[in-house]
């Protein structure tokens, strides 16, 4: 009210009044803008930085990422030996039961040769059939050496089931082999 009696009191300065009010209310105008723009791109300066990672983010997120493929790399290397192990286990334990069958098939051989000659034909006939499983479930293990995990584990089970025929079917010719010789 200060300024206001003084402008009024002289009548030249009363539009003067009207000036500093008008003035006034432009100041608080022009500080309520710029504290609205001043706002505003405080937020977009942190939405920008919170958009954009730092480099130091950038080059542990990238040094994540060649930690987990050396991992990687390394599970790789160590299933694929893994699996070789596992190879030559298997084949191992298959030529031990390849060379029982082939034990097993010259000994009968040996007797059918003291057997009479229809008898021995026979046996003949059935031994060859043996050894030619034998030799086919050989060559087996050789080609699927390289199989997938999934197939080699499959072709296991495969072989281990006609290995046992095989065998069931020479143990079957030798108790045939006892009982004629006992009679």
């Amino acid at each position: 009210m200060y300024f206001t009696s003084k402008y009024l009191s002289n009548t030249t300065n009363a539009y003067s009044f009207f000036e500093l009010d008008k003035s006034t209310t432009n100041n608080k105008h022009m500080k309520t803008s710029i504290l609205k723009i001043a706002f505003l791109a405080c937020i977009a300066a942190g939405v920008m930085s919170g958009c954009n990672p730092s480099p130091r983010k950038e080059a542990e997120k990238v040094e994540e990422a060649k930690e987990d493929l050396k991992e990687a790399k390394e599970d790789l290397e160590q299933a694929r030996l893994d699996s070789i192990n596992d190879y030559y286990k298997f084949k191992e334990e298959a030529d031990a039961r390849f060379a029982e069958n082939e034990r097993q098939i010259a000994l009968l051989k040996e007797k059918a040769q003291l057997e009479k000659k229809e008898v021995r034909e026979k046996y003949e006939k059935e031994l060859n059939d043996l050894t030619e499983k034998n030799a086919q479930l050989k060559s087996r293990v050789e080609e699927n050496r390289k199989n997938a995990k999934d197939k080699w584990e499959a072709f296991k089970l495969n072989f281990n089931q006609e290995m046992d025929e095989l065998g069931k079917s020479l143990s079957a010719m030798t108790e045939r082999n006892k009982k004629r010789r006992q009679q």
